[in-house]
């Protein structure tokens, strides 16, 4: 079962996990994709819970690192497709980030070190632009690896102008992100390594703090000299099910899959929860070519 931290503010300091960095949102009503404002690059939703429905209407596009026609926003999704082989390999071997350094890091350590996304949530990374920033509100925010920056705007324009072209900068509040896999035990073998090739099936949590998701997902990845990063197989797939506790609601039931070919991973979406204490019953069978150590399916399950 997964705790819950509470939450404390202060400037240009960084806290615990906070549960609503959007202090105040407008009053609920039917919101959707074609309500998201722009404002100088960056996108503008009307409360959380608006991302939340927008997010959710993303996740079934077949192109969603193109869902918003406007020339004037490019999203973080577009720039993270567009890494190279090359670029990832470069990392690997020196471990530089380059002008990457904003978008991917490491996660992990000892043999388990991954070059990752930060956003590694594509529907999430899909609303944020090229940068990591999205509006919310009167409030703008900045997704770091590590770290929620935001300030609030109002109808100060040069708060946003400043905030865009340095987080650092006075009255920004910093505020904690998770980010992290709810893993199956070792004797459950829920990861296969061969030589260089290693496949890792994992239940994750994300919460930052403006977005929060449960996601299933399959994992390809291949050995680098620093640590490891994702790479093509030729096919991955998995189902998934079981219930789930959120809050006061108990044995939330959940059932999905996901396959692609000549991809590096898939991920079904299972909720868009904070308050989420832990699963009941959950399994996944997933199966990938080419085999692993001579496998090519596993059941696994959370811890």
């Amino acid at each position: 079962m997964v705790g819950i931290s509470a939450v404390l503010f202060s400037c240009n300091k960084q806290e615990s996990v906070a549960p609503d960095l959007a202090t105040s949102e407008s009053p609920k009503m039917e919101l959707s994709i074609k309500d998201v404002e722009i404002q100088d690059g960056v996108l503008k939703f009307a409360s959380k819970d608006h991302v939340k429905k927008v997010t959710r209407e993303i996740g079934i596009m077949s192109n969603m690192e193109n869902w918003y026609a406007n020339f004037e926003f490019s999203s973080l999704l577009k720039r993270q497709n567009a890494i190279t082989q090359s670029e990832y390999d470069q990392i690997g071997k020196t471990g530089e980030f380059g002008k990457l350094s904003d978008i991917l890091t490491f996660r992990g350590k000892g043999d388990d070190i991954i070059l990752d996304k930060i956003v590694d949530d594509p529907r999430f990374a899909a609303v944020l632009n090229s940068k990591g920033y999205v509006i919310i509100v009167d409030s703008a925010y900045h997704i770091g690896s590590t770290q929620v920056a935001s300030i609030k705007i109002d109808e100060n324009k040069s708060n946003l102008l400043n905030f865009l072209n340095n987080i650092n900068i006075e009255d920004v509040k910093f505020n904690k992100i998770i980010n992290e896999s709810l893993t199956t035990a070792r004797l459950q073998d829920y990861q296969r390594t061969d030589g260089k090739r290693r496949i890792i099936a994992e239940f994750k949590k994300h919460n930052a703090g403006v977005y929060n998701s449960l996601v299933v997902r399959l994992r390809y990845l291949k050995k680098n000299w620093i640590g490891w990063s994702g790479t093509e197989a030729a096919s991955l797939s998995f189902s998934a099910s079981g219930t789930y506790w959120k809050g006061m609601d108990n044995d939330i039931p959940f059932s999905g899959s996901a396959s692609g070919t000549n991809v590096e991973e898939v991920t079904y979406f299972v909720d868009e929860a904070y308050l989420f204490m832990g699963w009941g019953g959950a399994s996944g069978n997933a199966s990938w070519s080419p085999a692993v150590n001579g496998v090519s399916s596993i059941t696994f399950y959370p811890e």
